[in-house]
């Protein structure tokens, strides 16, 4: 997760996620464990969160396949949604 959303995930969320080899099928997931240390990949820090699965592995499962996973965060408005990361740009930009 970017440190720019880090701040949004508790740490009983719950989510899904879906397998680029299969992107029809979702798998829903709980968040086990966030790790207090960031890591720096190629386009800035990101956190690593843990989360297990609440069902059982499918059989065609492998070591390393990516996806994409989905963490619920809560309800936001509309308007919060178009336009958080502009204001947080703007305040750290401006420094307010």
């Amino acid at each position: 997760v970017s440190e720019n959303d880090i701040h949004e995930i508790r740490g009983d969320a719950t989510g899904e996620i879906a397998f680029a080899s299969q992107p029809k099928l979702t798998f829903p997931m709980q968040v086990q464990r966030i790790e207090p240390a960031a890591e720096v990949k190629d386009k800035g820090n990101v956190f690593i969160v843990r989360c297990q699965f609440q069902a059982s592995p499918e059989n065609w499962w492998r070591p390393g396949m990516s996806g994409v996973a989905k963490l619920n965060v809560g309800k936001r408005t509309f308007f919060w949604i178009i336009s958080h990361r502009t204001i947080d740009f703007l305040r750290m930009y401006f420094w307010w």
